[in-house]
């Protein structure tokens, strides 16, 4: 497939899966209701294996410019076009003062990792807990927008500068160490920690922990504190 006509695949896949009202689609569903042409052009059958599928879609989708990631939530696969914080926000925006557990059954994560992404829209200010009352004293925690959200617009653009110098500085170890990064960026403090948290939670990155005896103060303070006061001193990149 050239490049121009896989540049058009990938559109329609990104189309196809943003058309569902949830902003998601299972793998069983993508299977199913793909459109027929695009089903011919990219080779999925009805029957064709998730672990397959996701291997096609992994292959076509235009990364870095549209992040698309596959949830694993049970034994059921989900994949969007949005990142779990977007889809998060999105899910606060239309259905305000929800509890958590009413946010997990409208998107596509795992308790814990929901519980992960809310963490990071409380301490980033761009949602708050709130107690209510229900009849019989009984109270409940709901989560509501502090204000008007809108999702991160930066958000693609970072992840692909931050992607491009990590592949600039890697050099084949498999690694580079937080500091190397955040100097070469020279990003504000908050930009840089906001979308390693970020990208942690959402599994694109993995945050290490290494020996801190050869590095200067300046590079520890460079390196990154985590909620735990455990200093990271290493990131390794396991997303696509």
């Amino acid at each position: 497939m050239e490049k121009k006509e896989l540049d058009s695949v990938a559109q329609a896949i990104v189309q196809f899966i943003r058309g569902d009202p949830k902003r998601y689609r299972s793998i069983t569903n993508f299977k199913s209701n793909i459109p027929s042409k695009l089903r011919k052009q990219i080779g999925i059958l009805k029957n064709s294996e998730d672990q397959d599928v996701i291997k096609i879609i992994n292959s076509i989708k235009p990364q870095p410019f549209i992040y698309t990631k596959i949830f694993p939530r049970g034994e059921r696969k989900y994949i969007s076009t949005y990142t779990p914080i977007e889809l998060c926000l999105q899910c606060i925006t239309e259905y305000p003062q929800l509890t958590i557990n009413q946010i997990s059954t409208k998107l596509p994560f795992k308790k814990e990792e929901l519980t992960q992404i809310l963490n990071v829209l409380i301490k980033e200010g761009k949602i708050g807990i709130e107690i209510e009352l229900k009849v019989g004293n009984r109270s409940k925690w709901v989560f509501k927008l502090k204000s008007e959200v809108t999702p991160i617009t930066n958000y693609n653009s970072d992840r692909t500068e931050l992607k491009r110098a990590y592949d600039n500085l890697e050099r084949g170890r498999g690694y580079v160490e937080i500091y190397e990064i955040r100097e070469h960026l020279k990003w504000e403090r908050d930009q840089f920690d906001n979308l390693l948290e970020t990208l942690w939670v959402q599994g694109d990155i993995v945050l290490q922990t290494s020996n801190q005896e050869s590095l200067t103060q300046k590079q520890r303070d460079d390196s990154f504190l985590d909620r735990e006061n455990t200093l990271r001193i290493l990131l390794l990149w396991s997303g696509m």
